[in-house]
């Protein structure tokens, strides 16, 4: 795959590319060159390298020098296969490659040795994607990056844990510990990406910014009710909660579901004005009643919820438990909130 966008004057030259898209598998000369020449103005720049072959040859030109996009404002890098190179990438202070980046999209372990991919543009990256290891712990703890609320436009963040392929494995506590440095009071969305279990309650309560979260998407999650409860109380502001299934799964003592749900309501309603769309990331037909149980709740404890988002496939059984739901009869004192859960969100 390669895009170019450009006039029309420079495409037999190569230069004055202001976005290119490419993908590659091996290593690709010609198209490295155009990239370089156009990096004085370029843009946009979206570059897949499942070999790692063709990196280095974005950050170095031919004699070993850094490259610089002065103007480059998105950067949308991906390796999927997870390797690795050889010798990280060392690109001398003050140099910066990328000063004024606004979106930046890393979905690659880090290949540099220092902070290059970050420098110069604090005050302009306001989207962020990065997978972390140890190493990029590390390596950006040394160099403060993200201390002191630097990154003072950062309004989406998402943090992604890197799958365990080393002699150091991240522990959970040192990745969450890193992702919620990177919040800062304008960050609005964010996205926490993991392979294990983590008390995200606590972790909502020891940080102030996390209060400003409107849209949170939590796709490794793993609690009780009572604990989402709890978050979406500690996060008076966020109005869309992404999470599996499972992650709301019922306290294993309660009985009936009706009775359950009448002692949540005098507990905690109202529980949330704000709180509106839930994305429920069912991918399999048993998963959908435990769904329904969990939109049930938030509708009737929460005055605004109206949408859960679940997949097109899933819709008509999800529908279904709920008019069964309200024909029972348990929740004739919620009726008017249950009914709202048929405005699906397509």
């Amino acid at each position: 795959m390669l895009n170019l966008v450009c006039s029309p004057s420079v495409v037999q030259n190569g230069t004055g590319l202001t976005s290119i898209g490419c993908s590659f598998t091996s290593k690709y000369e010609l198209f490295l060159r155009i990239i370089e020449k156009s990096s004085s103005i370029l843009e946009s720049l979206e570059f897949e390298d499942d070999s790692l072959l063709n990196i280095r040859s974005l950050i170095f030109d031919e004699d070993y020098q850094p490259i610089v996009y002065p103007r480059l404002q998105r950067l949308d890098f991906s390796n999927k296969t997870g390797s690795m190179l050889d010798e990280r990438l060392r690109v001398e202070k003050p140099i910066a490659p990328f000063p004024v980046l606004r979106h930046l999209k890393w979905n690659s372990m880090y290949v540099f040795e220092d902070d290059a991919l970050f420098r110069g543009n604090s005050d302009t990256l306001e989207y962020m994607y990065i997978v972390v290891d140890t190493n990029l712990v590390d390596i950006l703890q040394r160099h403060k990056v993200f201390c002191d609320g630097r990154y003072s436009q950062l309004c989406n963040v998402s943090v992604g844990m890197a799958e365990a392929n080393d002699t150091r494995p991240l522990d959970t506590d040192v990745f969450l510990a890193f992702a919620l440095r990177t919040i800062v009071p304008t960050t609005k969305a964010l996205t926490l990406d993991l392979f294990d279990m983590f008390n995200i309650v606590d972790i909502a309560s020891e940080n102030q910014h996390l209060r400003n979260i409107q849209d949170l998407n939590l796709s490794g999650y793993i609690g009780s009710m009572r604990e989402l409860i709890a978050l979406i109380k500690l996060l008076p502001n966020m109005t869309k909660l992404t999470c599996n299934p499972e992650a709301i799964h019922l306290d294993p003592d309660s009985i009936q579901l009706s009775d359950l749900i009448d002692n949540l309501y005098t507990e905690y309603y109202p529980l949330s004005h704000r709180f509106r769309y839930w994305e429920v990331l069912v991918d399999s037909r048993q998963q959908v009643d435990h769904a329904a149980t969990s939109a049930l709740t938030f509708a009737i404890l929460c005055t605004n919820f109206v949408l859960a988002y679940i997949p097109l496939g899933y819709r008509e059984e999800f529908g279904q438990y709920i008019r069964n739901a309200i024909e029972g009869g348990q929740y004739d004192r919620h009726i008017d909130k249950i009914q709202r859960l048929f405005r699906i969100l397509y």
